[in-house]
């Protein structure tokens, strides 16, 4: 749910949900799900995770989602290596393991929202 509403609103809170409609739902909804299948498959061949338990947080999942679904879903293989490591050091230190990890996601998605490369996430 998270995932659908960093999709439709750019930002993962809910309180602006009832604004929206529900066939803008329903669209957001078959985009988050392409993009949360992306990143399971760029966890599992470029960084090496190969499942989500693996992940400190899910909310990792809702910000690769967003920054690949901002790209199009192209990367560069510059990106995708700083995408990577962005990845491995927000797991290894618990980005959003830890207190307030929802404003940390907003700050997160909002710098995507505003065409910030991995360089402003790192």
């Amino acid at each position: 749910m998270k995932n659908l509403m960093a999709f439709a609103t750019g930002q993962s809170r809910f309180h602006v949900v009832k604004n929206l409609s529900q066939d803008t739902l329903k669209n957001k909804w078959a985009e988050s799900c392409v993009g949360v299948e992306f990143v399971l498959n760029f966890l599992r061949s470029n960084v090496g995770i190969d499942s989500p338990v693996l992940l400190s947080s899910p909310f990792l999942v809702v910000a690769i989602a967003y920054f690949c679904h901002a790209r199009n879903y192209r990367l560069s293989a510059d990106e995708a290596e700083h995408l990577k490591y962005w990845v491995l050091a927000a797991n290894a230190k618990g980005r959003y393991s830890r207190g307030s990890s929802e404003t940390i996601l907003d700050q997160d998605l909002a710098l995507i929202r505003d065409g910030e490369g991995v360089a402003a996430l790192l």
